[in-house]
């Protein structure tokens, strides 16, 4: 997860990552009038309660009617959602603030500058926290309203884009959101493909930019989709399609012969074990069944004898009991001894 994150933060250093993020997924009117020629990272000094920096967090400004907007990208590697995020952002927030006063990079007027919080979440649930403070906040009167603090942020819920919206074209958030939620190792495949046709250019962003994603794809991606699978060692994104090209075949091959022999031999035990039951069953029925024709022939047993104790004690002969109850003469003989 830390090289996850190590990575991600990487990537959306690239003023091009950043570029697409407010472009293509935040659809308002004040995104046109960003100057993103004027993209500056901002390296702060500013620590949380716990003194420990977040090092997967990016912190951008972008000139904004001729005035400094910072983007605080927040990077969210987990698979649960943090339902306390607003309050998170709101300290971090705060820090921010706190160290743009101590550095005195305010505004002309004296003014804090605006700040647009980002979170950026990839993980399999849908992302359901909230992402307005004041939702948190006990409702109140009005007049008590406007002292609680207020902050909204916008989260860019991965596995919902993917799912639910059309990902704007030749943008590489997009790319990145295909990637993460690649099914198959032939999708993994193809956007590793389109990936290198978006940064073919040789500019020093575009090289920056592929070698964080060659980190990400060699360092997270591949390991946790291909867990089973020795890795060589790879450094660029090319090398990564060409193996996978190379690779993805057999191990598709692999996996299903594997499956297949899995298949089989789990239809043999599940055959065995059902074999055994059926077995069972059958036993208890003719156990059964061989146990009431026994007890129907004892009754009749029983009732002969009883018959023929009467016929001996009215003095019949012995033949002729014999021929009306079936039982043998001896059987006769010792019912009159007893």
């Amino acid at each position: 997860m830390e090289e996850h994150d190590g990575s991600y933060r990487k990537i959306f250093s690239s003023p091009l990552m950043v570029k697409d993020l407010l472009a293509g997924f935040i659809d308002e009117a004040w995104v046109d009038e960003l100057n993103f020629d004027s993209m500056e990272p901002v390296e702060t000094s500013f620590v949380t309660g716990k003194l420990t920096k977040r090092e997967s967090d990016v912190i951008w400004r972008i000139q904004w009617r001729e005035r400094w907007l910072y983007v605080y990208v927040l990077i969210e590697m987990q698979s649960s959602v943090d339902p306390t995020m607003a309050i998170r952002l709101l300290g971090y927030i705060s820090l921010l603030y706190q160290d743009l006063w101590k550095q005195k990079l305010l505004t002309p007027c004296g003014h804090l500058p605006p700040v647009l919080p980002i979170t950026i979440y990839n993980g399999k649930r849908k992302w359901t926290a909230e992402t307005k403070l004041s939702d948190m906040v006990m409702p109140v009167s009005d007049g008590l309203k406007r002292y609680q603090p207020q902050l909204e942020y916008f989260v860019l819920d991965e596995g919902k884009l993917f799912r639910d919206a059309v990902l704007p074209s030749k943008n590489l958030v997009s790319v990145l959101v295909a990637i993460e939620n690649s099914v198959t190792p032939q999708e993994f495949v193809e956007n590793i493909n389109v990936l290198i046709q978006c940064l073919n250019l040789e500019t020093p962003e575009h090289r920056a930019l592929r070698e964080a994603y060659s980190a990400l794809a060699i360092e997270s991606l591949l390991p946790s989709r291909f867990p089973d699978v020795k890795l060589p060692i790879l450094r660029d994104l090319l090398e990564v399609k060409n193996m996978l090209a190379d690779k993805v075949m057999d191990w598709t091959e692999q996996w299903k012969q594997e499956g297949l022999e899995k298949g089989r031999l789990e239809g043999i035990e599940k055959g065995r074990l059902e074999g055994i039951e059926k077995g069972k069953l059958e036993g208890k029925l003719e156990g059964k069944l061989e146990g009431k024709l026994e007890g129907i022939e004892q009754g009749i047993e029983d009732t002969h004898i009883a018959d023929a104790r009467n016929m001996l004690a009215e003095g019949l002969a012995v033949d002729l009991i014999s021929r009306v109850t079936g039982l043998s003469v001896d059987k006769i003989n010792e019912l009159s001894v007893n």
